[in-house]
């Protein structure tokens, strides 16, 4: 006997939490709020075990998605930083729960698609992702900096 509620059958096996879904659907209507920053912090408290979860199962569509980026070397190199980053720091003790979350978050964003300007925009439509990965990277280059020299690879351009 299932012992799953309907509910746990009907949803994906790699869906994000309704909270954080609701979260990035409105949140991106009413535009980033004060900051990055803040719109940053508020996402990153509602990601749960369950987010970084799912979001661990839906790696190779985000990496799919960032590897199509043509526009800028630079966010795509920055992208791959910090799915690198999530991938390898998903069974370290000493990682910082903060820093997942936040990068989480950041990776949701960017891939789930609920932009501020859509991603279709030629020449724009990176720039609210641009953002929020270049304010997560000046928030936690330090812990990204040290999980880089930890598994032995010359420190990533985060600045």
């Amino acid at each position: 006997m299932s012992t799953k509620s309907p509910t746990d059958r009907k949803r994906p096996k790699h869906s994000i939490p309704h909270e954080l879904d609701t979260y990035l659907r409105t949140a991106t209507k009413e535009g980033l709020g004060s900051s990055p920053a803040g719109y940053l912090e508020r996402g990153a408290q509602l990601v749960t075990p369950s987010a970084l979860q799912a979001l661990h199962g839906l790696l190779p569509e985000l990496r799919k998605k960032t590897s199509a980026i043509t526009d800028s070397t630079r966010l795509r190199r920055r992208l791959e930083t910090l799915i690198t980053y999530f991938e390898e720091t998903e069974a370290v003790e000493f990682a910082d729960a903060e820093t997942r979350r936040e990068i989480g978050f950041v990776l949701i964003y960017f891939l789930k698609g609920y932009d501020l300007i859509p991603d279709t925009i030629p020449h724009i439509g990176l720039v609210d992702d641009a953002l929020l990965v270049e304010a997560v990277l000046g928030r936690h280059q330090e812990a990204i900096r040290a999980h880089w020299l930890s598994v032995h690879r010359s420190e990533p351009e985060i600045k």
